[in-house]
This record gives C-alpha cells, structure tokens and sequence, in this order.
C-alpha cells in the first residue's frame, strides 16, 4: 500500500488523469498534457518524479504505464474525490 502523504495535489491529478487516460497499452505524454492543460515538458518533469517515487513506468520515448503502487493510488484519489 502507499504512502497517502507523499501525494501532492498536483500529483493527484496526474494520476487521476493517468488513470482516466490509461489502457493497456499506456498513454502518451501529449494525451496527458492536452487533458490537463500543462505543457509536455511539465509532464515529462512530473512523470520522472512519478516513476522515481514508484507509481509509473516508461521507457524512453515510450508510453507511460501505471504501476501496480501507482494504480492503488489512482483509485485511492478517484475514491476520496468522490466522497
């Protein structure tokens, strides 16, 4: 399980968005750029803080993967959204 408290709002929203986003076969940085208004250098910061705390996977130039870490978190901010 996670750590709720190394979640910023800001990360919070790339994963809602990464969720939202993801299928099996990943999401690209502009998809996750254009949904959520911030350039792709923004989202390319945000993924290597992401993939260094755990909650994503990419390979260079590649899609990006939510973690099975990453994943409980999503869901964990989609739920607490709604309540």
């Amino acid at each position: 399980m996670f750590n709720e408290g190394t979640l910023t709002p800001a990360k919070e929203d790339y994963l809602r968005a990464l969720l939202m986003l993801s299928k099996n076969d990943g999401v690209r940085t502009s998809d996750i750029a254009d949904h959520l208004g911030v350039s792709k250098p923004s989202v390319s910061n945000m993924m290597n803080v992401l993939m260094a705390e755990g909650f994503v996977s990419k390979k260079k130039y590649g899609r990006i993967y939510l973690t099975e870490y990453g994943r409980d978190a999503a869901e964990y901010v989609k739920k607490n959204m709604m309540c």
